[in-house]
């Protein structure tokens, strides 16, 4: 399978301040992401989240958790952090690519339907975007139901 953790560059949005420390936390779990440290970010994106749930980067650690899951395999996991991120930060831009991950766990469990209504939100909720291309993507490889 294909690894599909897509990083780009993280950037806070006009929010908050971010403390030094803050952002030392958030830094070093991504850094373990970047690695390839998947147990090691994960550990690291908890703890940010426990100790920062009200951070202008919550949001991206959250996602980035899903991520790191994701990429583990662990896909139940994954999909809890996408929807922990769709449902407290609905407005985040990470949003689009949460959906879209989300549509993509279903898939690789197999969760077909579930996977084809996910993704069909993404490619109507975000039309354009490149979280929609994908999510048009994936459908064209959806099995027939």
């Amino acid at each position: 399978m294909k690894n599909e953790l897509n990083i780009r560059t993280v950037m806070s949005r006009d929010a908050l301040p971010v403390t030094g420390t803050e952002q030392a936390v958030y830094a070093q779990a991504f850094d373990a992401l970047k690695a390839g440290s998947y147990s090691v970010a994960i550990t690291g994106f908890k703890d940010f989240l426990g100790n920062y749930p009200q951070s202008s980067l919550a949001d991206s650690a959250e996602y980035w958790l899903g991520e790191a899951y994701y990429v583990n395999r662990d896909y139940d996991s994954a999909g809890g952090a996408f929807r922990t991120l769709l449902k407290k930060w609905p407005d985040s831009r990470k949003a689009p690519d949460a959906l879209l991950k989300l549509g993509y766990a279903q898939y690789a469990q197999k969760q077909y339907p579930a996977a084809k209504a996910t993704l069909t939100e993404v490619t109507k909720k975000y039309p354009g975007t490149d979280s929609a291309r994908l999510a048009a993507d994936r459908l064209r490889r959806l099995p027939e139901q």
